[in-house]
């Protein structure tokens, strides 16, 4: 009885620690988005891919933020994406930046309340840096979600 118990535990956190090395799952992190006016940076890797979410905001409160990294089914593409779960956000961002690192940017988008497209012009994609941001004076503070899609491959820095 104590051989089977054992037997079925390893088993169980063998199978867990597998899935949690799959890199065909989406790596989901949960993070808090703080106010305070100044720069804040989260970063999460996940090979030699390598995400980063640089802002500053203001508000009352953090609030509970999600970062997914993505990796296509043929392994030839990639996915960051930084959001709000609820799709509303009280915060007033003030800037942000979502680059990536061990992929080429082909693409990228963001989301104000209600999952509402940024305007154009609020928004750049440079595929140069390997990034997505705000644009100074054009951009409305108000941000639910960021995502950047990107090719496999090394980035050129």
């Amino acid at each position: 009885m104590w051989t089977e118990n054992v037997v079925l535990t390893l088993t169980f956190f063998v199978s867990f620690w597998s899935v949690g090395l799959n890199e065909e799952l989406p790596k989901v992190i949960n993070f808090d988005v703080k106010p305070g006016g100044k720069p804040q940076i989260f970063e999460e890797s996940w090979g030699e891919f390598i995400c980063t979410f640089a802002y500053s905001c203001q508000g009352g409160t953090k609030e509970s933020w999600v970062m997914t990294l993505e990796k296509s089914s043929d392994k030839t593409s990639l996915s960051c994406s930084v959001e709000r779960p609820s799709a509303t956000s009280y915060l007033f961002f003030e800037k942000f930046n979502l680059h990536i690192s061990g992929g080429k940017v082909t693409s990228g988008e963001a989301f104000g309340n209600g999952k509402v497209p940024l305007r154009p012009g609020e928004l750049e994609v440079n595929t140069q840096k390997n990034e997505v941001k705000h644009v100074d004076g054009k951009f409305q503070s108000q941000l639910t979600k960021v995502a950047v899609h990107a090719t496999l491959g090394k980035s050129e820095l």
